[in-house]
């Protein structure tokens, strides 16, 4: 009779425990989500509002003038502005072919692109976005006719790369946003809660306890590094801006850049906040 209780208790904790993991990890999702649909999607309006009535062959000009300043042109950075392509035909980001884009393909890998990859160039194609391919492919993908102001934020990125070894190391530890939050998160929502004047047992019960205790801390660092590079890249793009084109057309880039930078730290409080009410809220109900 003792195991049957026993084994009903073993149970009820277990399960309990799943609700609370499930609980904290659906909050924290949903949080997230919240965060950054709203608040960003409000921030990337703002950007397409700036965008409108550019004169893009003005902003082409001043970036091909930009390269040679800069002397990324003699770096290898080149610039592939879709502007040029037959846009004619609506392209879906989810099923872009890129197969398709052959010059595209040749002149930044001859091996198959990974799937990353492929939607983000449908997505320069598109002007949903542009982006820097850093390393061997050392490219600029933008659309200057969907998203003219853009680009100087992307050539500060190729600056970072090229020009400072200390920048192209703190952009190498951008991953640490994409795996840091994932890694803490897992951690701090299956770690049990310590009780008062509990002690840990051995090293993975002691990091794994630190790694909860300070979890907020912990997901807001992983974000330092790609936070301070996206703000050097701004910081880059604008002093190139305030150089090369007009004052009104400047302000346009750096109001354009300050939304951008916005989005980032809106991503990575928006993450920080998910880990950290998802792990009370699992704490909270397997306490009930």
């Amino acid at each position: 009779m003792t195991e049957i209780v026993n084994g009903n208790s073993y149970g009820q904790s277990h399960r309990s425990q799943v609700v609370a993991v499930g609980a904290g990890v659906g909050s924290a999702l949903l949080l997230n989500s919240i965060m950054r649909n709203r608040v960003n999607g409000f921030l990337l309006r703002k950007d397409d509002i700036l965008n409108t009535g550019v004169n893009s062959d003005t902003i082409r000009t001043a970036m091909n003038t930009a390269l040679k300043k800069t002397e990324m042109q003699n770096k290898g950075v080149k610039i592939i502005d879709f502007a040029k392509y037959d846009l004619n035909k609506s392209v879906e980001s989810s099923s872009c072919n890129i197969t398709s884009f052959t010059e595209l393909l040749e002149k930044i890998k001859k091996e198959t692109v990974n799937s990353i990859k492929k939607q983000q160039i449908c997505s320069a194609k598109q002007g949903l976005n542009s982006y820097y391919f850093a390393g061997k492919y050392n490219k600029i993908l933008t659309n200057t006719n969907k998203q003219p102001l853009a680009v100087f934020h992307e050539i500060g990125h190729s600056i970072n790369e090229n020009s400072s070894k200390l920048w192209k190391s703190v952009a190498k530890c951008r991953n640490l946003s994409v795996f840091g939050p994932l890694l803490v998160g897992a951690i701090a929502l299956t770690t049990p809660e310590k009780q008062d004047g509990e002690k840990t047992s051995g090293v993975i019960d002691s990091t794994t306890s630190f790694i909860k205790k300070n979890a907020t801390t912990l997901t807001l660092a992983s974000f330092v590094p790609m936070l301070a590079e996206e703000l050097k890249a701004s910081q880059r793009g604008n002093k190139l801006a305030k150089e090369l084109l007009s004052p009104e057309l400047a302000k346009k880039v750096l109001k354009y850049n300050r939304y951008g930078a916005a989005t980032y730290i809106v991503g990575a409080l928006a993450a920080t906040t998910a880990v950290a009410v998802g792990s009370k809220v699992k704490d909270w109900i397997y306490k009930c």
